[in-house]
Protein backbone atom coordinates (compact mmCIF):
# COMPACT_ATOMS: atom_id res chain seq x y z
CA UNK A 1 0.00 0.00 0.00
CA UNK A 2 1.22 3.49 -1.17
CA UNK A 3 2.18 5.66 1.87
CA UNK A 4 1.45 2.66 4.46
CA UNK A 5 4.40 2.06 6.88
CA UNK A 6 4.89 -0.88 9.32
CA UNK A 7 5.31 -0.42 13.02
CA UNK A 8 9.23 -1.22 14.00
CA UNK A 9 8.66 -4.32 15.92
CA UNK A 10 6.02 -6.05 12.65
CA UNK A 11 6.81 -9.68 13.00
CA UNK A 12 10.32 -8.95 15.27
CA UNK A 13 10.78 -10.36 18.88
CA UNK A 14 9.63 -6.78 20.26
CA UNK A 15 5.81 -7.45 18.22
CA UNK A 16 3.28 -6.88 20.80
CA UNK A 17 -0.34 -7.37 21.23
CA UNK A 18 -2.16 -4.24 21.86
CA UNK A 19 -5.29 -2.18 21.22
CA UNK A 20 -4.33 1.39 20.65
CA UNK A 21 -0.70 1.21 20.69
CA UNK A 22 1.25 3.05 18.17
CA UNK A 23 4.03 0.63 17.65
CA UNK A 24 1.56 -2.58 18.04
CA UNK A 25 1.95 -5.38 15.82
CA UNK A 26 -2.10 -5.77 16.09
CA UNK A 27 -4.54 -3.44 17.05
CA UNK A 28 -8.12 -5.13 16.86
CA UNK A 29 -8.79 -8.29 18.94
CA UNK A 30 -12.04 -8.14 17.30
CA UNK A 31 -10.26 -7.84 13.31
CA UNK A 32 -8.59 -11.19 14.57
CA UNK A 33 -10.83 -12.63 15.74
CA UNK A 34 -12.79 -12.37 12.66
CA UNK A 35 -10.06 -13.44 10.68
CA UNK A 36 -10.07 -16.54 12.47
CA UNK A 37 -13.34 -17.25 12.18
CA UNK A 38 -13.04 -16.64 8.27
CA UNK A 39 -10.19 -19.07 7.55
CA UNK A 40 -11.17 -21.90 10.28
CA UNK A 41 -14.75 -21.62 8.21
CA UNK A 42 -12.90 -21.66 4.67
CA UNK A 43 -10.97 -24.64 5.96
CA UNK A 44 -14.19 -26.72 6.76
CA UNK A 45 -15.25 -25.68 3.31
CA UNK A 46 -12.43 -27.02 1.65
CA UNK A 47 -12.53 -30.25 3.81
CA UNK A 48 -16.22 -30.80 2.76
CA UNK A 49 -17.38 -31.91 6.22
CA UNK A 50 -20.50 -32.77 6.79
CA UNK A 51 -21.61 -32.07 10.38
CA UNK A 52 -24.79 -33.94 9.91
CA UNK A 53 -23.03 -36.99 9.40
CA UNK A 54 -20.48 -36.42 12.47
CA UNK A 55 -21.93 -38.81 15.17
CA UNK A 56 -21.99 -37.05 18.83
CA UNK A 57 -19.38 -39.41 20.46
CA UNK A 58 -20.35 -37.77 24.27
CA UNK A 59 -23.13 -40.79 24.45
CA UNK A 60 -22.84 -40.37 28.35
CA UNK A 61 -23.58 -37.18 30.13
CA UNK A 62 -21.70 -37.44 34.17
CA UNK A 63 -23.15 -35.74 36.83
CA UNK A 64 -20.97 -35.74 40.33
CA UNK A 65 -22.42 -34.18 43.09
CA UNK A 66 -21.22 -32.91 45.65
CA UNK A 67 -17.52 -32.51 43.91
CA UNK A 68 -15.30 -32.06 45.67
CA UNK A 69 -16.64 -33.88 48.72
CA UNK A 70 -15.78 -34.49 51.81
CA UNK A 71 -17.14 -38.71 51.73
CA UNK A 72 -19.80 -39.44 49.36
CA UNK A 73 -20.47 -38.60 45.87
CA UNK A 74 -23.45 -39.32 43.74
CA UNK A 75 -22.80 -39.52 40.46
CA UNK A 76 -25.69 -39.59 37.63
CA UNK A 77 -24.92 -41.04 34.12
CA UNK A 78 -27.52 -39.87 31.83
CA UNK A 79 -26.63 -42.39 28.64
CA UNK A 80 -28.50 -42.56 24.70
CA UNK A 81 -29.21 -45.76 24.97
CA UNK A 82 -29.46 -49.33 27.42
CA UNK A 83 -26.30 -51.76 27.59
CA UNK A 84 -23.34 -52.98 29.28
CA UNK A 85 -21.95 -50.06 31.99
CA UNK A 86 -19.19 -50.39 33.86
CA UNK A 87 -17.60 -47.57 36.36
CA UNK A 88 -14.64 -47.70 38.35
CA UNK A 89 -12.36 -45.24 40.04
CA UNK A 90 -8.83 -44.98 39.64
CA UNK A 91 -5.97 -42.89 40.08
CA UNK A 92 -3.90 -40.38 38.79
CA UNK A 93 -1.54 -43.00 37.26
CA UNK A 94 -4.67 -44.55 36.52
CA UNK A 95 -4.85 -47.56 38.90
CA UNK A 96 -7.86 -49.14 39.56
CA UNK A 97 -9.05 -48.54 43.26
CA UNK A 98 -12.69 -50.44 42.89
CA UNK A 99 -15.39 -50.96 40.45
CA UNK A 100 -18.46 -49.14 41.61
CA UNK A 101 -20.39 -50.92 38.94
CA UNK A 102 -20.31 -53.78 36.19
CA UNK A 103 -23.28 -54.65 34.36
CA UNK A 104 -26.09 -54.82 32.07
CA UNK A 105 -28.11 -51.50 32.50
CA UNK A 106 -31.63 -51.12 31.85
CA UNK A 107 -31.78 -47.32 32.22
CA UNK A 108 -30.95 -44.30 30.65
CA UNK A 109 -30.71 -42.62 33.94
CA UNK A 110 -28.29 -44.77 36.23
CA UNK A 111 -27.68 -43.15 39.78
CA UNK A 112 -25.08 -44.51 42.12
CA UNK A 113 -23.85 -42.89 45.53
CA UNK A 114 -20.42 -44.24 46.54
CA UNK A 115 -17.82 -43.58 49.18
CA UNK A 116 -14.50 -41.86 49.58
CA UNK A 117 -14.09 -41.95 53.12
CA UNK A 118 -11.20 -44.69 53.01
CA UNK A 119 -9.12 -42.76 50.29
CA UNK A 120 -6.75 -39.66 51.00
CA UNK A 121 -7.18 -36.46 50.23
CA UNK A 122 -6.72 -35.63 46.35
CA UNK A 123 -8.04 -35.89 42.96
CA UNK A 124 -9.31 -39.15 41.14
CA UNK A 125 -11.01 -40.50 38.27
CA UNK A 126 -14.33 -42.30 36.90
CA UNK A 127 -13.21 -44.21 33.97
CA UNK A 128 -16.95 -45.15 32.48
CA UNK A 129 -17.59 -47.37 29.75
CA UNK A 130 -20.61 -47.76 28.13
CA UNK A 131 -21.26 -50.12 25.16
CA UNK A 132 -17.80 -50.14 24.52
CA UNK A 133 -17.36 -46.06 24.39
CA UNK A 134 -14.87 -45.12 27.28
CA UNK A 135 -15.58 -41.22 29.14
CA UNK A 136 -13.31 -40.04 31.99
CA UNK A 137 -14.82 -37.86 34.97
CA UNK A 138 -12.62 -36.08 37.79
CA UNK A 139 -13.66 -36.45 41.39
CA UNK A 140 -11.73 -35.00 44.12
CA UNK A 141 -11.65 -35.87 47.79
CA UNK A 142 -11.25 -32.91 50.13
Amino acid sequence: MPGFRYPPCYHAPCDTIGIGKADAGVNSMELVRAYTQATLAAIAELAELDFDSIEDENLINCFLSPNPTNSTVTMTLHLKNVGNLTVTLNNILGQELFEIHSSFTDTKRFIKTFSLEALARGMYYLRIVHNGKMQMAKVVRK
